[in-house]
């Protein structure tokens, strides 16, 4: 048995179309779920939960390197900042989109 055609298998192909997309996916949050994690805490009106789940996944999307999942919490953060007239947050908030 040849173990070196055992460890090729494994190996990520740099330039594979899927292996590029797997890749890529792991490095990005799932917006859809959180969103749904947040209409929740909307549905019972925990808006301090829905502040700490935004930060949260903000944070987590900055470290990943993933831009448009962080640019989709900052911009649930300012609907929230707007709802509770949070100025300050919201001023956080637009300069973190920027």
């Amino acid at each position: 048995m040849n173990t070196n055609k055992q460890f090729e298998i494994l190996k990520i192909d740099t330039e594979c179309p899927a292996c590029k997309k797997a890749e890529t996916a792991a490095r990005k949050i799932s917006v859809s779920r959180i969103i749904q994690r947040l209409d929740a805490c909307f549905e019972k009106n925990d808006l301090k939960s829905a502040d700490s789940l935004l930060n949260y996944w903000a944070d987590e999307a900055r470290a990943l390197g993933d831009l448009s999942g962080e640019l989709s919490m900052v911009n649930e953060q300012l609907g929230l900042f707007r709802k509770t007239q949070n100025a300050e947050g919201a001023a956080y908030a637009v300069e973190r989109a920027l």
